[in-house]
């Protein structure tokens, strides 16, 4: 089964490719406009390829009307997809450099303006944040960014890195979490259907008179708490 999904999806991402590019040059390379459009493409028939089901709660806390930072648990590679699959409007990601050379993939990411990091040199990742804050502040677009910055191969939510909370400092926009539940638990992509994986849109941070621990410490405890509860919900579905 896996295999089968496996070679679906790698032609999948061929025809993604042919269809995004007239999408993103239509639409302006390296702007956020194009970049839900090109994300849900991605997103959504992977995810029916994979037979899994999501659920957002509280999704209308996507569109909060303003310019934000958007952070989420970063779990397996299963995350590009669930994250295509849900990424808010007029919002860009930022990623691992890596990911750029992959073919097809990282060339239509990059032309929807995804910032990419060098996570190795510090003062490549840190120009790079601080460029973010700026789009932010001058193009009021909003930025996803996962700070755990390395997947935690359900073994709970990791350590976060203090770049989308300087991001969201500088910038002077919230922090609005989101909450997914663990893949690990729920989920086996060896069966028809895969099984559900939850998410909550939780309530914006605001980011006024905290210092980036402050804020990461605030953003991590709801984020923990929310994960727990939403494991909780699909063991007693």
């Amino acid at each position: 089964m896996l295999i089968i999904r496996y070679t679906l999806i790698a032609l999948y991402i061929v025809i993604w490719g042919i269809i995004c590019l007239p999408i993103v040059l239509i639409l302006k390379p390296r702007s956020a406009y194009s970049s839900p459009i090109v994300a849900w493409l991605l997103g959504k028939p992977v995810i029916n390829i994979l037979g899994l089901k999501i659920e957002v709660i509280d999704k209308h806390k996507f569109y909060p009307g303003y310019p934000s930072v958007f952070v989420g648990n970063h779990q397996s590679n299963l995350d590009a997809f669930t994250m295509a699959y849900l990424v808010p409007q007029n919002t860009v990601f930022l990623a691992k450099k890596s990911l750029l050379f992959i073919p097809i993939f990282g060339a239509i990411t990059w032309f929807v303006g995804t910032i990419f990091i060098n996570r190795k040199k510090r003062k490549h990742a840190v120009g790079k944040m601080d460029a973010a804050a700026e789009d932010i502040k001058n193009k009021k677009v909003s930025v996803y960014i996962m700070p755990e910055g390395t997947r935690n191969h359900g073994k709970g939510l990791g350590r976060f890195k203090k770049g989308a909370f300087h991001t969201a400092i500088k910038a002077n926009v919230p922090i609005i979490p989101m909450a997914f539940s663990s893949y690990h638990k729920y989920t086996d992509l060896h069966k028809w259907n895969s099984g559900k994986i939850l998410v909550k849109v939780l309530d914006p941070i605001s980011p006024e008179g905290k210092t980036v621990d402050e804020l990461m410490q605030e953003t991590r405890l709801v984020m923990e708490k929310t994960i727990d509860e939403l494991d909780l919900k699909l063991s007693e579905s």
